[in-house]
């Protein structure tokens, strides 16, 4: 059993609280946005008294990996651009997707490449986290 949570800090406590691990949902922000998240879970264990070692956490992104960049790239990005432009309930219109790159990029929430490009950012955000 995880708990699942976001930059709000009840989830955090909620998953001290009773010794869980924690799994954030880290789609739509950039990575630094949850160090505060992880810190917290961490610090929180720490001083709850709690003799066991701190459950374990996650992080829930959208990953997608193909034999090149190149080909990840031009796979993905009508698929993710399609699933990010939302229809807000009670609008007549869709938002607006963001930007590709950007979502793909270093900073940003998604990771999409070839497999030594997503081996390579998923240490980056172990490290980061």
């Amino acid at each position: 059993l995880w708990i699942s949570g976001g930059v709000g800090s009840e989830s955090v406590q909620l998953a001290v609280e009773h010794g869980l691990p924690l799994v954030v949902g880290t789609t739509a922000r950039e990575p630094r946005t949850f160090v505060p998240v992880f810190d917290a879970y961490r610090t929180l264990w720490q001083e709850s008294g709690r003799t066991d070692p701190p459950g374990r956490l996650g992080a829930a992104s959208h990953v997608f990996v193909a034999e090149s960049s190149q080909r990840a790239r031009s796979v993905w990005a009508s698929y993710m651009n399609n699933y990010l432009t939302v229809k807000k309930p009670g609008t007549t219109h869709f938002t607006t997707p963001p930007d590709f790159g950007t979502y793909i990029g270093d900073n940003g929430p998604a990771i999409c490449g070839s497999p030594a490009e997503v081996v390579d950012k998923l240490g980056r955000l172990h490290e980061l986290w």
